[in-house]
């Protein structure tokens, strides 16, 4: 379609962008396509303002980003950082940088790795929230929708194809019962600045993510990051 086209960016300029960039460019591109496949899954994806009221990337250099200075002193500098990189990757794409911010958002709130050198969305997956006693766990075969012909002996003993990817129950759940994963191992700053909320004192990483620890980052049921 003309709009697809249109947002395609040349292989050189996507090769350099980091994986979750690049995801937020196709991402945009297929938001912006009047009739997808993916009707459905763009029905669930939250707007800009839903993301705004949460996500620090939105909060600008006023009160909002400010009043979390004490508890949170480097996530100013990790904001910066994240828009310096999207205003970068907006204008090598020729996208809009509102649009591709939102779109970045949706991939940092929903997007998994899972120790894969790749970022996804896997829709349905997508929605479950977090939890530090989860009732599951997300198991990635290989790379997701990638077959190799090979496949993976799950920790409960399941042979999953490559390729393929899924929530494993790790015990009973009841009906009606909400599903619910591990995000990570990270401090609230973390939470904050990539899913908009943190967990407060029931935290056992506590509040502040270091550089180390921002560069350090192993991703076990995340991302690749940009930062």
């Amino acid at each position: 379609s003309p709009a697809r086209a249109s947002l395609a960016p040349p292989a050189p300029a996507v090769g350099t962008l980091p994986e979750d960039v690049r995801l937020a460019a196709a991402l945009l591109a297929e938001a912006l396509v009047c009739a997808s496949r993916w009707d459905a899954y763009r029905e669930v994806w939250p707007t800009r303002s839903e993301l705004a009221e949460r996500l620090p990337i939105f909060w600008g250099e006023g009160p909002q980003l400010e009043a979390q200075a004490a508890r949170f002193p480097g996530l100013a500098g990790q904001v910066r950082s994240r828009r310096a990189l999207l205003k970068a990757a907006a204008e090598a794409l020729g996208l809009p940088l509102d649009k591709l911010t939102w779109a970045h958002c949706l991939v940092a709130t929903r997007a998994v790795g899972a120790k894969t050198n790749a970022c996804a969305l896997l829709p349905g997956i997508d929605m479950a929230n977090h939890d530090l006693r989860p009732n599951a766990e997300l198991v990635v075969a290989g790379e997701p929708g990638v077959v190799t012909g090979r496949a993976t002996l799950t920790t409960r003993g399941d042979i999953w194809e490559h390729g393929s990817a899924g929530l494993l129950a790790l015990r009973d759940i009841r009906a009606g019962e909400a599903v619910r994963i591990s995000y990570g191992g990270y401090p609230n700053q973390r939470l904050l600045l990539d899913y908009g909320f943190d967990l407060g004192d029931v935290n056992p990483k506590g509040d502040r993510e270091d550089d180390q620890e921002a560069s350090s980052v192993a991703p076990s049921s995340e991302w690749a990051r940009s930062d």
